[in-house]
């Protein structure tokens, strides 16, 4: 998105060609396990790029797919994921910044109402507590959007957040957030923020999302030795994770009846 801020498109361009080449195999169907574009994440935060450089990746994207000849039973949806500012409208957050996508999208040329209609999909980020949750689902966002096919994108809690101080309350409150956010009506589902290393790739607050976390000191970060060939046979070590109680609530969540 910045690239294309900084008006570099046309490598924007020629890497979505490479992105849709791969995810369709250089083929016409999906690769499985392909479901979504996902194009940038909080426009509306970021401070480096717009909405407008968000639809300009749309659009890059729409070409790629006519030049590949991909039929239209075989194109994918598209979200943007959007923060939880509350923005313009105080009680409803996210929605300001995907009606702001939305009139974008709409007055677009190359992509207009009949790409919203049929592909995009909107998606929020909240860290709210799971009652927030369940009446913004239910009540909240059909208000506005009473058609649009939703999912939350981000969802957890930091330690410490609002009523969470240590490992054992984050997973409580993040169970809460999982039963109170089940596919309903428009809304389609919800990830929880992870990523596998969070304790070393994210500091502060951060780095306490993660399911998992180090068991002793982190001492390596996964270095790779200089000279290292792939393939060559060297080693390096690796610190070990744990899991945090977090992990019995996702995996609780998930694990179905």
């Amino acid at each position: 998105m910045e690239q294309i801020h900084q008006g570099k498109g046309s490598e924007v361009k020629g890497q979505i060609l490479a992105m849709v080449t791969e995810a369709y195999d250089g083929g016409t169907q999906p690769v499985a396990g392909a479901g979504l574009w996902g194009i940038a994440n909080e426009y509306d935060l970021a401070g480096g790029f717009d909405v407008n450089d968000v639809v300009q990746a749309m659009v890059y994207l729409v070409e790629a797919e006519q030049q590949l000849g991909i039929a239209a039973d075989q194109l994918l949806p598209v979200t943007s994921p959007v923060s939880f500012a509350a923005g313009s409208l105080p009680n409803a957050p996210g929605v300001a910044a995907i009606q702001k996508l939305q009139n974008a999208i709409e007055g677009n040329a190359s992509l207009g109402s009949a790409f919203w209609k049929a592909r995009f999909v909107g998606s929020t980020n909240p860290f709210n507590d799971g009652s927030f949750l369940e009446s913004y689902i239910d009540k909240t966002f059909p208000q506005y959007f009473p058609d649009l096919p939703y999912f939350f994108a981000e969802m957890g809690i930091p330690i410490p957040g609002p009523g969470v101080n240590n490992e054992q309350q984050q997973a409580e409150f993040v169970l809460e957030q999982l039963e109170a956010t089940v596919p309903r009506g428009n809304f389609l589902g919800r990830c929880v923020f992870q990523f596998l290393n969070q304790s070393a790739m994210k500091t502060g607050t951060e780095a306490t999302f993660g399911m998992t976390k180090y068991s002793g000191s982190i001492s390596t970060q996964g270095t790779i030795p200089s000279g290292y060939t792939p393939g060559g046979g060297e080693t390096y070590p690796v610190d070990e994770l744990t899991q945090k109680p977090l992990y019995q609530s996702v995996q609780q969540a998930y694990s179905g009846p």
